[in-house]
């Protein structure tokens, strides 16, 4: 498996959600996106923090990540 391609293609993947409130910007764009790794069994783990405390959309941009 070459881990560094899996992150690549993970993190374009989650780069490429967009904003629910706001859809001609992604959350990448927004700073929602903080990082994007492989863990050591393979799992994508994908952080990623509000733009505010309490922002309602947060849960939707989980979903769709």
């Amino acid at each position: 498996m070459n881990v560094l391609l899996d992150v690549d293609v993970a993190r374009a993947a989650a780069a490429a959600v967009l904003d629910p409130e706001v859809p001609v910007l992604t959350i990448e764009d927004l700073g929602v996106l903080r990082d994007v790794t492989v863990d050591e069994r393979g799992g994508v783990v994908v952080t990623i923090t509000p733009t505010y405390s309490g922002c309602p959309a947060i849960d939707a941009i989980r979903h769709d990540v």
